[in-house]
């Protein structure tokens, strides 16, 4: 799929377009080829699910989640799941890269850097469901044995085996809850700091993120329809760490979770007809509010919250450190409305036709879109 994002990282600058159904990573300015390799092997047993592959993951309860979303490229990981009763449990440890690469003898590599994630998921009831998600982050050295161990909870490893707290860990609360049959609602609650007495106050430390979201589906004219209203809000310094190299939450630069990245907040609202089993109309609209650092302040030499490389320990603390809102510094507004329709003539051939609409700061424009994919 062809993907622009609100946001990137890299350039510091609003794109047009939003993602619309799986959304993909391709087009990013930063990429050096086209050919991402996909694969994987998975084996099922009764002792759980093994899977050997080279895919992102995408874990949560929404459409553009903040937990783990594919909005990156690809990248290796082993992975077991189990289910248990009601509850399944799922374990993944993954090779990642940093945001920076070193040059020797005209070749570019990486330092590592790897990703960790379990999560547990549960039927409380009929109607409510849970998760649970601790996913960790740590690099410049190899392997550790220990968090190969999958039922192991990764704080209290992280907490005594490095001595500054250098690996990144962050825990996300996850639920839904089926109001009607054709009703759901859900919401997904990110922990990147806590300290008790400074949880509703304007700390720079309280680096969190919120997502809740109505899915309700009915038909119209004998014909399917799918909405869905959703609701994010990334506090400034999410996903951000100390040591950037090795424990911001990025894959070659670009954020794991909410694509647009810290400081930003989004009303999503989506469409879908489901015409026949083969093509569907969509038509989604989005407002993605983003802060960028105020001119004045851009040569100060402090890092600024917006960007998820940055470093949390290298704020302004004059400014930010108890004046730091859900939104900082100069708040730029995109509105994006886009039609598409989609239509599968085969198995591995898909065509989309799409027209978007996008009002930013900087103007108004429009865009048409015809796309052939073929995935075999």
């Amino acid at each position: 799929l062809v993907y622009n994002d609100d946001f990137t990282e890299d350039s510091n600058e609003f794109k047009g377009g939003f993602p619309l159904h799986n959304p993909g990573f391709y087009g990013y300015g930063t990429e050096r080829s086209f050919e991402y390799a996909h694969a994987y092997l998975h084996y099922t047993s009764p002792y759980g699910d093994f899977t050997f592959a080279n895919e992102p993951i995408q874990w949560g309860n929404s459409l553009q989640p903040i937990i783990l979303s594919d909005n990156v490229p690809p990248y290796p990981r082993i992975a077991w799941s189990k289910s248990l009763g009601k509850s399944r449990f799922s374990f993944f440890h993954a090779n990642i890269l940093p945001a920076a690469s070193s040059s020797n003898a005209g070749l570019e590599y990486y330092d590592k850097k790897y990703l960790v994630g379990h999560r547990w998921e549960v039927s409380l009831s009929d109607k409510l469901e849970g998760a649970f998600t601790e996913i960790l982050v740590y690099g410049g050295r190899e392997t550790e044995l220990i968090y190969f161990i999958p039922p192991i909870f990764l704080w209290p490893v992280q907490h005594n085996m490095t001595s500054q707290s250098e690996d990144n860990i962050l825990w996300f609360l996850e639920a839904q809850y089926t109001l009607l049959p054709d009703v759901k609602t859900y919401g997904t609650f990110m922990i990147d700091e806590l300290r008790t007495s400074e949880m509703f106050n304007d700390w720079g430390g309280n680096r969190w993120a919120v997502q809740a979201g109505i899915h309700f589906t009915h038909s119209l004219f004998s014909i399917p329809v799918d909405n869905r209203l959703e609701f994010t809000a990334v506090r400034p310094w999410a996903y951000t760490h100390r040591e950037p190299q090795f424990g911001t939450y990025t894959h070659n630069t670009r954020p794991l979770g909410f694509t647009s990245g810290p400081n930003s907040r989004q009303l999503l609202l989506q469409n879908i007809w489901w015409i026949n089993p083969r093509s569907q109309v969509v038509l989604t609209f989005t407002q993605l509010q983003k802060g960028f650092e105020p001119e004045a302040y851009q040569d100060d030499g402090y890092d600024f919250g917006n960007n998820a490389n940055e470093n949390y320990a290298t704020s302004n603390p004059e400014i930010y450190e108890e004046n730091t809102g859900w939104l900082i510094g100069d708040i730029h507004t995109n509105n994006h409305l886009q039609l598409n329709y989609y239509y599968q003539l085969s198995n591995v051939i898909s065509c989309d036709f799409g027209m978007r609409y996008t009002s930013k700061d900087e103007g108004e424009e429009t865009t048409l879109l015809l796309q052939f994919n073929l995935d075999y």
